[in-house]
């Protein structure tokens, strides 16, 4: 009788190691299994400024015969779903009305063709800045993108890398000249909270003792030496601005 209970006894303590083992046993994997999954790169989010590039290449379809720019630009923006604004201050400036712009154009291509098919007739252009397509002179929207504001926080970066970085959030062409790509690899440090574009990239190119130049609507990080061989004379061009009746039909098929 005592050995029996004794037995009954004694099986407990080894069925409660084996029931607490294999409860280790499955929090063990429930561990590693969560282990994984935060150690596993959470994917990235699309910027409004990606998002909005990406938008420029999808197809829109619309006949716009004697329409005024700002009509035009309005119709565009309906049928995309992107946010098309024009600069009217800007415009304004320059002597140009876009209500009295008129278009002659059909339009069956990307959206990104289309505004520069569209925008050409009066060297007008635009810039992608976070989610709007800023529609304005070509100098103008030129000086707003690489104005733009941005927020940083680079810690030992490596500057081609950072660079990659700054040019897809902002929709932004940024380069690394060839003469500078001795650089690409030197770690650059920068917190900074919404500071100029042009501004963060000229204190990266500072940091690892380069500079940078604007060439057309492309800033490019290069050596002192070779900014000079960069440069190009700037041109006049004036900007045409037809009458109604002047107006030149365009037909893109």
């Amino acid at each position: 009788m005592m050995s029996s209970m004794a037995l009954k006894v004694s099986r407990w303590p080894i069925m409660g190691w084996m029931m607490i083992g294999g409860l280790v046993l499955v929090l063990a994997h429930v561990g590693t299994a969560l282990g994984n999954s935060e150690t596993r790169p959470a994917s990235r989010i699309e910027t409004a400024a990606e998002q909005t590039n990406k938008a420029l290449d999808q197809m829109v379809s619309l006949d716009l015969y004697q329409y005024p720019l700002s009509e035009a630009v309005r119709l565009l923006g309906e049928q995309s779903g992107v946010r098309l604004v024009l600069d009217r201050q800007g415009l304004s400036q320059a002597g140009l009305n876009p209500d009295d712009m008129i278009v002659n154009t059909r339009l069956s291509m990307t959206l990104r063709s289309g505004l520069r098919q569209m925008l050409s007739q009066y060297a007008l252009d635009y810039a992608i800045i976070g989610d709007m397509v800023l529609i304005a002179t070509e100098d103008l929207a030129i000086r707003r993108q690489m104005r733009q504001r941005v927020s940083v926080r680079f810690d030992r970066l490596q500057l081609k890398t950072a660079l990659e970085q700054l040019g897809r959030n902002t929709a932004t062409n940024l380069l690394l000249d060839r003469s500078a790509l001795a650089y690409a690899s030197a770690p650059v440090n920068l917190n900074l909270d919404d500071a100029p574009l042009e501004v963060v990239t000229k204190l990266l190119a500072h940091q690892v003792g380069l500079t940078q130049i604007c060439v057309g609507n492309v800033l490019v990080l290069t050596t002192k030496a070779n900014v000079a061989e960069l440069k190009e004379p700037r041109e006049f061009r004036p900007t045409p601005s037809p009458t109604r009746s002047e107006a030149i039909l365009i037909d893109f098929d």
